[in-house]
This record gives C-alpha cells, sequence and structure tokens, in this order.
C-alpha cells in the first residue's frame, strides 16, 4: 500500500509514519519546506512539500496512494491565531478530501480529536454521538475539528471513504 500523510512531522503524524514504514508501506509526507524533520530521521519516506491549504500540492501528493492519512491540523487550544486555525483545521481537511477523491484515493482516514465532541449532561460519558455543544469562542480548536467532521460528513454522504479518529 502507499500512503500518504499530512502532519507527519507532528507527534501523532510522525508516529502514523513511522508504524506505517515499519508495516512495509511505502509513504508520502506532506511538509513545508521551513518544516522540522526530526521526528522522522531514520525513517524512509518521500517528501511531499507543500501546505495543507495548496491545493495543487494536495492534488499531486494524492497522486498514485492507495489512502489518505489526514492529520494535519494547527492543535493550539487558546493562543492559535484563530483565523489561521480554522482555515487550516476545516478548510485544509476540505481540500485533502477533494484531492483524494480527485486523485481516486480508496480511503481517507482523518485525525480528528476528542475536543470536537461534547459534553453530556448530568455527567454522562461522551462518545461520538455527542454533537459539540460549547460555545465556539471558548473552545474554538475543539469547534474547528466539530467543523472539520462536518466537512468529514459531506464527503461520506456523497460517497466518499472516509474514516474519522477522535484520540
Amino acid at each position: 500500500m502507499k500512503a500518504f500523510v499530512t502532519g507527519g512531522t507532528g507527534f501523532v503524524g510522525s508516529h502514523l509514519v513511522q508504524a506505517l514504514v515499519a508495516a512495509g508501506h511505502d509513504v508520502r509526507v506532506l511538509h513545508r519546506a521551513n518544516s522540522k524533520l526530526s521526528a522522522l530521521a531514520g525513517i524512509p519516506y518521500e517528501a511531499a512539500i507543500g501546505d495543507i491549504l495548496d491545493a495543487d500540492a494536495l492534488r499531486s501528493a494524492c497522486e498514485g496512494c492507495d489512502w489518505v492519512f489526514h492529520a494535519a491540523a494547527i492543535a493550539d487550544y487558546w493562543r492559535a491565531d484563530q483565523a489561521r486555525m480554522f482555515e487550516a483545521n476545516v478548510e485544509g481537511t476540505r481540500l485533502i478530501l477533494q484531492a483524494a477523491q480527485a486523485a481516486g484515493v480508496a480511503r481517507v482516514m482523518f485525525t480528528s480529536s476528542a475536543a470536537a465532541v461534547g459534553l453530556r449532561r448530568n455527567g454522562a460519558l461522551s462518545d461520538e454521538a455527542a454533537p459539540f455543544n460549547l460555545p465556539p469562542r471558548q473552545f474554538p480548536y475543539g469547534y474547528s475539528k466539530a467543523l472539520a467532521e462536518r466537512v468529514v460528513v459531506e464527503a461520506v454522504l456523497a460517497g466518499q471513504d472516509v474514516v474519522t479518529l477522535n484520540p
């Protein structure tokens, strides 16, 4: 299998790249030209230079891949530039889904977050059926991931094979 990983220089993504390579898969990793690559040191992978908001780079990087693992996100709970975070987390998800669809990728695995899951009343445990219900300005990161999940649902309803994970 040939896999394309976004967010491969981050904590989750770099461990994913390592696991995929260890399992014998060919891996292509999206990263910016100025990304710190220390998390990928010693791991054989094909570099795809670009940004999660660069539709052309995403389309090119998806070509020839069987699966896409989308782990790129701005994961800063409170201090991030919120406009940039929403653009990367929501529009970046839309762009990678479009690129994967255009390239004929069989399946996309989307790394969301437990932060996108809502809180249940009366202290009951939450699961994926609990809609995000916090005030968006109070928890913008969680809201951005909840919006990205809506983008994924739209893609699934249109027939795309996408799986969402909420670590």
